[in-house]
């Protein structure tokens, strides 16, 4: 994943700002003018680029994905990062899910302990960071559960759950995040759905 796919990400959260937040009207998917068909699914945004290049490394080019953002400290969506943003992605060629997370900014991480992650029907889990959580790339402030079998077990907890909330160890304290999950399980079924449609 790279900045440029972030920064695309970003300006859709800045779409769904300028629209009223999150719309809780029936899901219509619609074409955006930056080339990607997208639908709002309550609190979560599902987005398929046009253009599908396979072989390409960046992942903007190979995968669709929903996101939610958990707002300004205000309780407003404003900017082109509203908060942090939680992301489902599915690979456009194989089906396979992944999960990325995005702080405010770049926070410096304490290593040395676990990232928590507490859904609103069940206990906390730990992952340790540096082996089930890591560094999307080279972006400082983005962040993916790499081992297959514990984000699977996450994205199904997640479309069982209300809400999650992810909680990061930074050298300042802890930073917790709420997510809500209302919507993401219709905002899968538009990736499974569109994933295979491209120009």
């Amino acid at each position: 994943m790279t900045s440029i796919y972030s920064a695309l990400l970003g300006l859709a959260a800045l779409g769904a700002a300028l629209c009223g937040a999150w719309p809780a009207a029936e899901a219509r998917p619609f074409h955006h003018p930056f080339g990607e068909l997208r639908e709002y699914h309550r609190h979560w945004l599902a987005v398929c680029p046009d253009a599908h290049k396979p072989g390409s490394e960046m992942a903007y080019n190979t995968n669709c994905w929903a996101s939610t953002w958990t707002g300004n400290e205000d309780g407003s969506f404003s900017g082109d990062f509203p908060g942090y943003r939680l992301s489902v992605h599915r690979n456009r060629t194989t089906g396979a899910l992944s999960l990325t997370l995005v702080s405010v900014s770049a926070e410096k991480i304490d290593k040395t302990r676990p990232v928590r992650v507490k859904f609103s029907n069940g206990p906390a889990t730990d992952y340790a960071y540096g082996t089930s959580v890591t560094p999307n790339g080279n972006i400082g402030n983005e962040y993916t559960f790499p081992i297959a079998r514990e984000s699977q077990a996450l994205i199904r907890r997640m479309k069982a759950g209300n809400a999650v909330t992810i909680t990061l160890p930074t050298d300042k304290g802890e930073t917790s995040m709420r997510f809500s999950l209302i919507g993401l399980r219709s905002a899968l079924g538009f990736l499974k759905k569109y994933a295979g449609r491209h120009e």
